[in-house]
């Protein structure tokens, strides 16, 4: 199966549920999983997106189905997607790719990384308090 980054953005509603209910990031994972995605790896980051999350699936389509059901909720990228192809196509698109590209690079550079190999849950920030499991 190929691999695939999908950077996730919670909306304010979402924080406080992930917050109060730490075990619905797994739920939304089994979500994932029922539209034929694997998550291999999950990373909360500092910066414009909450989450860098690894996927398998078996192709693209895959991919935009989980894109697009939950980015219709307000949780992934994946309007994106669909705002660059609305407005311009396959070129609205690329550029789509090229500013989430430059935003995860920004993201990276602010925890002192260069390439997203060397990402690690070393980089994350616990807050206080916070007793949930994330494997």
């Amino acid at each position: 199966m190929a691999k695939f980054v999908m950077l996730t953005t919670l909306t304010d509603e979402g924080r406080r549920t992930l917050k109060d209910h730490p075990e619905r990031l797994r739920e939304v994972n089994r979500e994932i999983e029922a539209m034929g995605a694997v998550v291999v790896d999950q990373y909360a980051v500092l910066g414009p997106y909450d989450f860098v999350n690894i996927l398998e699936a078996p192709g693209n389509e895959a991919v935009s189905r989980v894109a697009m059901a939950l980015g219709a909720r307000g949780t992934l990228i994946g309007r994106s997607f669909l705002y660059g192809l609305g407005a311009m196509g396959e070129a609205g698109v690329t550029k789509a790719l090229e500013v989430i590209h430059t935003e995860l690079d920004k993201s990276m550079a602010f925890c002192g990384h260069r390439d997203i190999t060397q990402v690690t849950r070393d980089i994350l920030r616990v807050p206080r308090g916070f007793s949930g499991d994330w494997d």
